[in-house]
């Protein structure tokens, strides 16, 4: 088994295992390393129960959005309050898959948003909420939702430089991860293929149609 191979196994093993208790897990295997490992009739019958991802926290509602525009012409960086929401950052993939999106007007939704319990995967997440169609949102919705935080002011998003998490279609129609997070002066947009990586325990999911408690 390759270094690679080992290391991508380790890390979806270790994914329902908390922050905190990582390194003693580590240790315990570095420990038993050389042992035989005990064969599937002298396993102890142990069920394993997986540990959701995700807690409900709330909704929220979304504002109209009246006019259309150029996803390139409003995501971008603005220090200027006056000129609309303080953007501090847009990553260069978001660009290359949004960029040339036209963004269309909009009546208006509620979304609901959850909390992750621990650091997981878009798959976890993607599977706990029913699926692509039940995550998707729109991009009209992040810019609406934004735009009421647009100087970081308290609200549905997080502004302590924990994540915002949405999933939304591209130019491509291929669903994207779309991270947001308040950085430096404002807020910053990075968006990336879905089940690239994970995200870190607090981070705020936000979806149309997802579970509620």
């Amino acid at each position: 088994m390759n270094r690679e191979t080992l290391v991508q196994g380790i890390l979806t093993l270790l994914a329902d295992v908390s922050d905190d208790q990582v390194p003693a897990v580590l240790a315990e295997v570095k420990s038993c390393r050389g042992t035989s490992v005990p064969s599937e009739q002298s396993k102890p019958s142990v069920q394993v129960v997986k540990k959701s991802c995700l807690k409900f926290v709330g909704t929220s509602t979304v504002p109209a959005l009246t006019e259309r525009f150029l996803v390139s012409d409003r995501f971008k960086k603005n220090k200027d309050p006056s000129a609309g929401p303080l953007i501090s950052g847009v990553g260069g993939v978001f660009l290359s898959r949004f960029g040339d999106m036209v963004v269309e007007s909009h009546t208006g939704s509620t979304l609901n948003y959850h909390v992750l319990t621990r650091r997981a995967s878009d798959t976890d997440i993607i599977d706990v909420l029913g699926g692509e169609d039940k995550v998707e949102t729109l991009l009209a919705e992040v810019w609406s939702q934004m735009t009421q935080q647009g100087r970081g002011q308290s609200g549905s998003l997080l502004n302590d430089g924990k994540a915002n998490i949405f999933y939304v279609r591209d130019s491509d129609r291929v669903l994207r991860a779309l991270g947001v997070v308040w950085f430096d002066y404002g807020w910053d947009f990075r968006a990336r293929e879905v089940g690239l990586s994970f995200w870190s325990e607090y981070g705020r999911v936000f979806s149309r149609n997802s579970m509620q408690p």
